[in-house]
Parts: C-alpha cells; structure tokens; sequence
C-alpha cells in the first residue's frame, strides 16, 4: 500500500474511532491487505470508512467475533481476495464478496455465514471462487445458511463456483433454524460449478434438498450425507471416475436422482462406491433409466422408490449387512448381490 493511501486509511480509522462505530475490533493495514480483527462475542459491520480504505487492498479477517458485509462491494467495483482466517464473516446480501477476480478463501476453523434475507436466493454470490475447509464454528459448517425474515428456503450456494476443498469440509444450516433448502453446487446458464476434492471428505449437515446440480466434481473424495439429511444428484452432474471415490448416506438419509430425461445416467461411474451407514432411501425422479455402476455396500435396509416406467439399474456388485427392498419402478442387477437377506418386491 502507497504512504498515501496508508496514511488516508489511518485517517480513516481515527475517524471511525472517534465516532465510535468500531465497536471493540481492531482494523490495521499492511502489505496491499485490510486486517479486520473482531473479538469473541463482538458483531462488526464494514464501515463507510472501511470501503473507502479497502480500495485496493485485500481483506482479511481474524479474531473470532463476526465480521458483517452488508454492502454489494462487487457493485463498488471492489475485487480484492477475502480470507477468514478465524471466526464469523456474514454477509447479507449478493455482491458482498465482492469481484469474482481473487475469491474468497474460508480456512479451518472459521465459518462463513449466508443471510438469506429474501423470499429466495436464486444464485448467491454467483461464480464467485471458494477454497474452503473445516466444520467451522462449532462444528456447523464452514458454510452454512442462516433465515433471516420471512424466508423459509433458498437455492444453490455454489452457483456457477469453482469450489475447492483445503481439508475436510462440512456445509449445510445452521442448528438453530428450521430451513427447508438446498445446499449444493448448481450449473446455471453458461456457467459451471466445479467441486475440487482433492481427497478430503465434504459433509452436508442439517437442511434439505442439498444437491448436485450439474456440477462436475473432480479428483475423488467422499460425499457425505449426514443422518436425516437429503442429495439430490441431477443427470449433468459430472463424477470424475477415481479409487478412492464414495457417496456415503448416514442412516435415514435419502438419495434422489432427478431429471434424467431418459438418459442411462453414471454407467461409466464404476469407482465410485455408494455405502450406506443405515437405513436409507433411493427414489427415481426420472422416466427414463437410472443407473450406479460401482460397487453398493449396504449397512442397513435401502428401499427404492420409482413409478412403473421407471427403471433403476444396479450395474456393479452389492454387499453387506443390510438388505434391499424395492417398492415401486423397475430394477435391473446386472452384478452380483451379496446379502444376508434376499432383495424383497418387485423383481
């Protein structure tokens, strides 16, 4: 940062001081970057001030108080990188990250919160890039969606974004609202949205409808689906085939494949291993053929729902403790099944 714009920051900040709008956080400037440190148990809102010093500069923020963006800095024409190096950074509105340029890097141990303070978020903070890792605060997520409002739903967080794991990883709601939407990573328009797991485990906690929606996912990992909880896979949606790959379900989580239009939908998935903890359940939102070609492992009871013209295809081996039930639709195993009780209905 130039003497100039280091001394109108310092300016600034006096300013901001004096007229008591910092609250207890300390804000310093150093090395082309704004440092925003706010203390436990602390709220502090990005000032005036704060804008006008940022110019230029990426941000940073520490401490473990919460950091709260509720300006469109991309509409500023701000497009410096942000880090979470601990704590909370809220934002409440599209655009508060600003430029789609640098992106927004949330390490472990800190959580950004999404303020879903409208009827619905078609696409929030569309295309911006995320390198994120950890659960978080509290272990809630390093992501996650708070209600805000009236609202009772929101879309896809990951809208058209490059999204790369740095370590384990969880996203989903927060614990202490009752949120009916999806969590996931959504292509829309030209855009893509591509997942980079780099071999870590990504974790959808709390919520519903959290999804693969056309994204390409990339390198292998686990998807985990926690106990309760839903995914939604739609026949876009890329898996890059890799050992080491596996779609995990804890017990009562439920499987959707959606919008398959006929398309034979994974038959070249073969590494990717689809286990279930539980009791779970797979439905067919398709009419035409859906498939999973690796291997199933099932460590409870999976039940598959599906309409009379609609077939499921088990292209690779099933095994373990659990059993099969088939309710309704079509199913062709075209591997070996090896349970310790028969698959019941509609063979």
């Amino acid at each position: 940062m130039s003497e100039v714009k280091t001394a109108r920051f310092c300016v600034a900040v006096l300013a901001a001081f004096c007229a008591g709008e910092l609250s207890s956080a300390t804000v310093a400037a150093a090395n082309g970057a704004m440092t925003i440190d706010v203390p436990s148990g602390e709220n502090y809102t990005l000032s005036d001030s704060d804008v006008t010093a940022l110019a230029g500069c990426d941000l940073r923020k520490t401490g473990v108080g919460r950091l709260i963006i509720s300006r469109d800095l991309k509409s500023d024409g701000w497009d410096g990188e942000i880090v979470v190096e601990a704590g909370y950074l809220r934002t409440t509105r599209n655009g508060a990250l600003g430029g789609v340029a640098k992106g927004t890097v949330i390490k472990p141990g800190a959580t950004l919160e999404i303020e879903d303070n409208s009827t619905s978020y078609g696409a929030i903070h569309q295309r911006e890039p995320f390198s994120i890792g950890g659960s978080g605060v509290g272990g809630l997520g390093a992501v996650y969606a708070v209600r805000k409002g009236s609202s009772i739903s929101t879309n896809a967080m990951f809208a058209e974004s490059d999204v790369t794991l740095i370590a384990d990883t969880v996203v989903g709601y927060s614990g202490t609202e009752n949120f009916y939407g999806s969590c996931g990573f959504r292509t829309t328009g030209n855009g893509t949205s591509t997942l980079r797991m780099n071999g870590y485990t990504l974790t959808f906690t709390k919520g519903e409808q959290h999804g693969l929606f056309g994204a390409t996912v990339k390198d292998f990992g686990v998807i985990r689906i926690e106990p309760g909880c839903s995914l939604t896979v739609e026949n876009n949606t890329y898996l890059e085939n890799k050992p080491g790959s596996k779609l995990w379900l804890g017990n009562n989580a439920k499987l959707t494949f959606q919008n398959l239009s006929g398309a034979d939908w994974a038959k070249n998935y073969t590494l990717w291993q689809l286990e279930t903890d539980g009791d779970a359940t797979l439905s067919i939102g398709s009419n035409g053929p859906s498939s999973w070609s690796g291997p199933v492992y099932l460590g409870g009871t999976l039940t598959v729902n599906g309409s009379s013209s609609q077939v499921m295809k088990f292209r690779g081996d099933i095994s373990g403790p659990g059993k099969y039930v088939h309710k309704t639709g079509k199913v062709n195993f075209m591997g070996t099944m090896s349970l310790p009780s028969a698959a019941q209905g509609g063979l």
